[in-house]
């Protein structure tokens, strides 16, 4: 099966991220080549006024958000636009960044989610998202075969909307459901969430915002494809450069990630469940 990224391992052991350098691959897209597939018709416009007025408390109340982070080297046209590295370049190359070895010795005692937020606040780090919050989340075991999935105990005490809605979507199998949320006016640099492969990665965004400026990325014609502005759920290869340029207002992304059942795999042109192949 092909792939078109080499891992890139870090020289540091204990610091550095594994991460990937940029392939000029091209716009994957859905099924057919589709930058992006409108999935509006899962959500009526009361049923996400429900979930969205749910979310707003949520993101004010809960005490277990994560600072974001991405992976993999940005689109050297786009890279121009972020003058910080993102954390794993900042991480990879600690001998710039911490020359007499001061930052190392704060942060060998730091959690992992410790050292993301000392990149961004110490170390000059491009932030990606204000909070992350996993509403349901998986144990790290390779492979849906093994996956384990468990509802938080924020997400069931903050999100019960939202876990009621999540039953109603069209998964045989429903993995993490998370909330992204940004600052105004910061912009979500572009990036692959992982290696460019044929993959059965499916998930369906709600965008708390109608008209956020979120894109796929083709870097071989320079092209960004944006989602149309009143398109609320949708879906993209998430292995495509995507991100989201600078937005006015406090925003979130509410994404549900699994397997999509048979008959929406039809309707998409997803053949044996495959994004594309």
């Amino acid at each position: 099966m092909i792939q078109y990224h080499k891992l890139v391992f870090p020289k540091d052991k204990e610091f550095g991220l594994t991460t990937f350098r940029h392939e000029d691959v091209g716009l994957k897209g859905v099924g057919s080549g589709k930058p992006h597939v409108d999935l509006s018709h899962l959500i009526s416009k009361s049923e996400f006024a429900e979930l969205d007025y749910e979310i707003g408390i949520g993101l004010v109340k809960n005490k277990s958000s994560l600072p974001g982070s991405v992976r993999g080297q940005m689109p050297p046209k786009l890279r121009r636009a972020f003058f910080n590295e993102i954390e794993p370049e900042v991480m990879n190359n600690l001998d710039h960044h911490d020359p007499d070895g001061r930052h190392r010795a704060a942060m060998k005692s730091m959690t992992r989610v410790e050292r993301q937020k000392y990149a961004l606040m110490v170390l000059g780090a491009a932030p990606v998202w204000h909070q992350l919050l996993y509403v349901r989340n998986i144990d790290p075991t390779p492979g849906y075969e093994s996956i384990r999935p468990y509802w938080t105990e924020e997400g069931v005490a903050l999100f019960p909307k939202v876990k009621a809605f999540a039953g109603r979507l069209p998964f045989k199998f429903l993995g993490r459901i998370l909330i992204f949320a940004t600052y105004p006016y910061a912009p979500i640099p572009p990036h692959r969430d992982w290696v460019q492969a044929p993959h059965r990665e499916h998930h369906i965004n709600i965008s708390g915002h109608l008209g956020r400026p979120i894109y796929v990325y083709d870097e071989m014609r320079d092209q960004k494809h944006y989602l149309p502005k009143d398109v609320r759920a949708y879906m993209f290869n998430l292995r495509d450069y995507h991100g989201v340029d600078s937005f006015p207002r406090y925003s979130y992304t509410l994404k549900f990630e699994g397997l999509f059942d048979d008959d929406l795999c039809r309707e998409l042109g997803l053949k044996d469940g495959f994004v594309w192949k």
